[in-house]
């Protein structure tokens, strides 16, 4: 199963959301704090259109703070 996370990342000191894809199983380790993996779960979509629906959200969210 693939767990699709959006993270944020900095390209030239502008911060920008991508999805990025996470298979849930073996190879998927998350920090043993609770905190952490709630917060990792919160950003995680289960289909790749839901997770990129998301991303341009939080993208859109961005770009209007700096827009100011």
């Amino acid at each position: 199963m693939t767990l699709w996370h959006v993270q944020k990342i900095y390209i030239e000191d502008n911060p920008k959301f991508i999805v990025l894809p996470y298979y849930f199983g073996k190879n998927l380790k998350i920090e043993n704090s609770y905190k952490a993996t709630i917060k990792f779960l919160w950003n995680s979509r289960l289909s790749e259109a839901e997770a990129d629906k998301l991303c341009e959200r939080k993208n859109k969210k961005i770009q209007a703070g700096y827009d100011h």
